[in-house]
């Protein structure tokens, strides 16, 4: 997660963005669906109304994204 925390803080100032960044467990350790489990679980706690309104996002301008296996998983959250 290092290695994304200035990117994300740029992001989220460049943007004027609330950033969620998932740091999901990583094989061998953990086998897939356990990636996804992890993605999916955190973006539905950081999008539940509560959070929402505390971080003052709006819900028609959410965008989910990532890179490499982290794509892929940004991807299959999306689409749920």
């Amino acid at each position: 997660m290092r290695s994304y925390d200035l990117l994300c803080r740029k992001m989220a100032a460049d943007l004027d963005a609330v950033i969620m960044s998932v740091d999901y467990r990583l094989a061998p350790e953990a086998v897939f669906p356990d990636q996804y489990y992890d993605a999916l679980v955190a973006s539905r706690v950081f999008l539940s109304d509560e959070l929402m309104q505390q971080y003052g996002i709006d819900p028609k301008r959410v965008c989910v994204s990532g890179d490499s296996a982290g794509g892929n998983l940004a991807a299959a959250v999306a689409q749920e």
